[in-house]
């Protein structure tokens, strides 16, 4: 869903892999210079640190909570807890994606493009190595 948003709202898209070590996120942050990181809670460890270590204006931090039927809902709950507030770096802004997720709001009619020329998703890709590369 925040995928297809983005890209209504005109921003590129930086798909990244979950796993990804902090290195490699700061490596494709500073290359794309992002303004915004959405991570998902149980693995925003490495998220975290990267606002810390690169300015991030923004961080939206989305939760499978809601959608886990109760036996599994509970451990992530308990899980969450236990790992304590999400702060992130100080200039850092940190919202629930459930808390800006609203089905009752207006629909923007038209997408809010700054350039239409401008690609839609840029994908780093590892090949043989770990360490995300661009196309030349």
């Amino acid at each position: 869903m925040a995928w297809f948003a983005l890209h209504w709202l005109g921003a590129q898209v930086v798909p990244m892999n979950p796993l990804c070590a902090t290195s490699d996120l700061v490596h494709v942050a500073e290359i794309t210079k992002a303004k915004a990181v959405l991570g998902l809670d149980l693995r925003i460890r490495a998220v975290l640190e990267l606002t810390h270590r690169v300015p991030m204006p923004l961080l939206i931090v989305a939760s499978l909570v809601s959608h886990l039927p109760m036996k599994l809902s509970l451990p992530y709950r308990v899980k969450n807890l236990l790992s304590g507030r999400i702060r992130g770096g100080a200039r850092t802004e940190v919202h629930r994606f459930e808390v800006l997720y609203q089905r009752q709001c207006s629909p923007i009619p038209q997408p809010l493009l700054s350039d239409a020329q401008l690609p839609a998703v840029l994908q780093p890709t590892g090949g043989t190595t770990v360490f995300p590369r661009w196309p030349c």
